[in-house]
């Protein structure tokens, strides 16, 4: 369901089955974090982590990679500092070493999660905007958090009126410089991550 942005559908397992959050059967590659590294964003992240969803940022995939290292991996800059922002200073330099030992690669894909690592669950629920979160609810055309967003075919999300108005004379994206087109999709998790922070009165 990540691989095809079916968030509606995650949701529900992950209501059905918490477990499902931090554990995996050994035939997968990843974890949930992974997969939402992979193919989500920094706001989905922070959409679930508002929700008070206790990430195991020290989770291994089969690659021996963890949430951060992957992130750091795949240069995705704002998920790196969102990730660095929810968990501890201590932890942070164990969350990025990977052990490139194939006897403890294959120990870690066969091996279930024992109960002592899901104790170490970092808590992750907001008690501030992060400004990499804060400027990634914010259009970089109009500057201003978004109100009604959408995503672009570029894959980055615009306020709406400002990328019409951008598309009547530009063919090219604001952010990557590559062509789009004039397809444009409502971003429901961004918006209603902006509702639930005013809800929480962590935005104006």
């Amino acid at each position: 369901a990540c691989k095809t942005y079916d968030w509606a559908t995650v949701d529900n397992m992950l209501e059905r089955d918490p477990r499902l959050l931090n554990e995996k059967p050994p035939y997968r590659l990843n974890y949930f974090i992974h997969y939402l590294v992979l193919y989500g964003d920094v706001r989905k992240l922070s959409d679930y982590v508002l929700r008070s969803y206790q990430f195991q940022f020290q989770l291994k995939n089969a690659d021996d990679k963890t949430p951060l290292a992957l992130a750091q991996e795949q240069r995705l800059d704002e998920l790196v500092e969102e990730i660095q922002s929810l968990i501890p200073s201590d932890d942070r330099e164990s969350a990025t070493m990977n052990d490139e030992r194939e006897d403890d690669r294959s120990v870690f894909v066969d091996s279930p999660p024992t109960i002592d690592n899901r104790k170490s669950s970092v808590p992750t629920t907001v008690q501030r905007v992060t400004p990499q979160l804060l400027k990634n609810l914010t259009c970089m055309l109009t500057k201003q958090i978004f109100v009604d967003p959408v995503k672009a075919s570029d894959g980055k999300t615009y306020e709406r009126n400002a990328i019409i108005g951008w598309l009547r004379e530009n063919r090219v994206s604001p952010q990557t410089g590559e062509f789009i087109d004039d397809i444009l999709v409502d971003d429901i998790p961004t918006k209603n991550l902006i509702i639930q922070l005013r809800q929480q009165n962590l935005l104006p």
